[in-house]
């Protein structure tokens, strides 16, 4: 009957609700707000793509992109780590989007943290040490990869500040 949302950690509001990644994200494309992506015509979301759904599609004028959100759940002094838990359904998007970035396409992935303090994001190798080594191959592929942490309130949830990615860690 209910869904957990929100709590406070210490002097801040954390997001719980991994949902909301990809809503974020959707937003900022709909008002043209990330900086990583400036220059496409139109998006659309949740593209069959294999056996998979990449969440986005861009279209720029020369290019397509695909972009793939990653929610970011844990994060230990300022280092927000993920996964939390192993995920196959992650690796398989890596893989698909080193292909496509092989095929010529812009892939990316854009982590985000939904709350104020994250400052880095790097793989969780402790947790899952296959995506941590995707994660490292993509970024060697050319797959971008993107971070941002949220601003957090007891009503709202909006991006806020782009973080660093680091796929060899701290």
């Amino acid at each position: 009957a209910y869904t957990l949302v929100l709590i406070r950690h210490g002097w801040i509001w954390v997001s719980v609700f991994p949902v909301f990644a990809n809503r974020l994200v959707g937003q900022a494309l709909a008002g043209k707000t990330l900086s990583c992506f400036s220059g496409y015509k139109r998006f659309d979301q949740e593209i069959k793509m294999g056996h998979s759904r990449i969440d986005f599609r861009l279209e720029f004028s020369r290019k397509v992109g695909f972009v793939e959100v990653k929610s970011v759940s844990l994060v230990e002094n300022a280092v927000g780590k993920f996964p939390d838990a192993p995920t196959v359904r992650g690796v398989r998007h890596l893989k698909e989007l080193i292909e496509l970035r092989a095929k010529g396409y812009r892939s990316a992935v854009v982590f985000v943290s939904q709350r104020s303090d994250t400052r880095v994001i790097v793989p969780n190798d402790p947790v899952d040490p296959n995506f941590g080594q995707w994660l490292r191959k993509a970024g060697k592929a050319g797959v971008e990869l993107y971070g941002y942490n949220c601003r957090v309130t007891p009503t709202t949830i909006s991006l806020n500040e782009m973080v660093e990615v680091r796929p060899r860690g701290i």
